[in-house]
């Protein structure tokens, strides 16, 4: 009786997981998004530290992407959703790759490295989500004058 219990219980758990929702985020200009990545390796050496590291940050990088995707555009659009139908996986990429490396630490059987993101009006920018202001033409200019 108790393991059909506490096998119906574990199924009740999975099934209560479901797949990544979108963060509404209306507003970028304050949003820093966090990862960690573990690269692992077998002996410490210089070398296996450094595929370790270089493991760790592909980790890190994938990690951050999955949580740039899962954000909403300011009208509501999930931008996952805009970043398919504009085809613009190579600048989120891009951006991703910039993300500043916190710490790196050495861990039991490997490294850990983490990360963070700032996003706010440059991420906006590199997107093309940033709204342009209009200009005004210049003030006292005459007609044919430098």
């Amino acid at each position: 009786m108790k393991i059909t219990l506490l096998i119906s219980a574990f199924f009740l758990l999975l099934s209560c997981q479901s797949a990544p929702k979108t963060v509404a985020r209306p507003d970028w200009t304050n949003v820093t998004l966090y990862a960690t990545g573990f690269g692992a390796i077998e002996t410490w050496s210089s070398e296996e530290r450094m595929l370790g590291i270089k493991l760790a940050k592909a980790s890190v990088t994938k990690e951050l992407e999955e949580k740039v995707l899962a954000l909403t555009t300011d009208s509501g659009e999930a931008f996952g959703d805009k970043v398919v139908k504009e085809n613009m996986m190579q600048k989120v990429s891009a951006f991703v790759r910039e993300a500043e490396v916190v710490a790196i630490d050495n861990k039991p059987g490997g490294v850990e490295i983490q990360s963070r993101l700032f996003l706010g009006n440059s991420f906006k920018a590199a997107m093309g989500l940033l709204k342009r202001k209009e200009i005004a033409p210049p003030q006292g200019r005459r007609e044919g004058s430098y």
